[in-house]
């Protein structure tokens, strides 16, 4: 293991400073994936957004959480004997995916789906036949004689009522905090510059912390993508011990490794960028139970994913 790798555990700083890069420049592009409830199926934007977490509504502990996944690049593979796994352990509480305010955002338009009330329908259409008449010819008289419809005093009830409000990072949970909440900014783009690792997943939100039954598994997708499999799949969950006084962090993921049945030595996951894989030929577990120390960096070793990771408590601001 690179001596770098040992500077992590005391400070970010460190790992831009001994890749020896600079830490100008645009942020890289991480896969962290828009949230929704995977349990729930096709939910719609305004449903989702009724089911986060609200801080104001919360007498829970609140933390903001971020987590960078990296690849080491120069592992082997072959030099480990890896349990053969096919699926991940899920939580009771159920799934979730981190979801983006663009996503949220991006309402379809409502549409009523009860018929429309017989007094309306009649009203609209007499208006729509008076609008269609030629009156350039007609007397002024006539016009005035017409007769038109009585107006609807009580219209009729609202076919849809929408509990929908607007997301909001500062107060609702699960949702991927834009880039000046990052702390991991620094380390992304020198971990993303070095030939030795490759940023798989990052992801930064906040939540209530809660008691391992009751937290919300945490999907993650992350790395190159080959058909509906992506190169890091399985979920991460931070829960309070029972003691609530520590913060553990469990994740289940797979490290999926492309390759043919005629070149079953495919060394790492990069090679599906070279063409000529047609399926997954091994599954690497990357799964860890960790005690975190709140407002410390963290770095979790592993031979061939590693993690850094970052929680803290989160309040609001007093208004002034």
């Amino acid at each position: 293991m690179p001596d770098f790798i040992a500077v992590l555990i005391t400070t970010r700083r460190a790992l831009a400073l001994l890749c020896g890069l600079s830490l100008a420049g645009q942020a890289i592009h991480l896969s962290a994936q828009p949230v929704q409830n995977t349990d729930a199926g096709s939910l719609t934007p305004e449903a989702l957004v009724s089911q986060l977490p609200n801080i104001n509504e919360s007498s829970e502990r609140w933390y903001q959480i971020e987590i960078t996944l990296f690849l080491h690049s120069f592992y082997n593979r072959e030099e480990e004997a890896w349990q053969d796994l096919d699926t991940l352990t899920a939580a009771s509480a159920g799934r979730t995916r981190l979801l983006s305010l663009t996503e949220l955002l991006s309402l379809p338009e409502w549409t009523e789906s009860e018929e429309e009330d017989p007094a309306l329908s009649a009203a609209n259409q007499q208006r729509q036949a008076q609008n269609r008449r030629s009156r350039p010819n007609r007397e002024p008289i006539a016009i005035e004689a017409e007769e038109m419809p009585e107006p609807l005093i009580d219209g009729p009830e609202v076919a849809h009522q929408s509990n929908f409000r607007i997301p909001d990072p500062q107060t609702d949970g699960f949702i991927t905090l834009l880039p000046d909440d990052w702390n991991f900014s620094e380390t992304n783009r020198a971990l993303q510059r070095s030939p030795n690792y490759r940023v798989l997943y990052h992801g930064a939100w906040r939540q209530p912390m809660r008691l391992a039954n009751a937290t919300q598994d945490i999907v993650i997708e992350g790395g190159r993508q080959v058909d509906e499999h992506h190169e890091l799949e399985g979920t991460l969950r931070f829960y309070f011990n029972n003691r609530r006084d520590r913060i553990i962090l469990d994740n289940q993921l797979l490290l999926n490794i492309w390759g043919t049945t005629d070149n079953v030595n495919t060394r790492n996951s990069s090679d599906a960028a070279r063409g000529g894989i047609t399926e997954i030929v091994q599954r690497i577990p990357v799964m860890t139970t960790r005690e975190l120390r709140s407002n410390e960096f963290h770095y979790l070793d592993h031979p061939v994913v590693g993690a850094l990771v970052e929680v803290f408590p989160y309040e609001l601001e007093a208004s002034e």
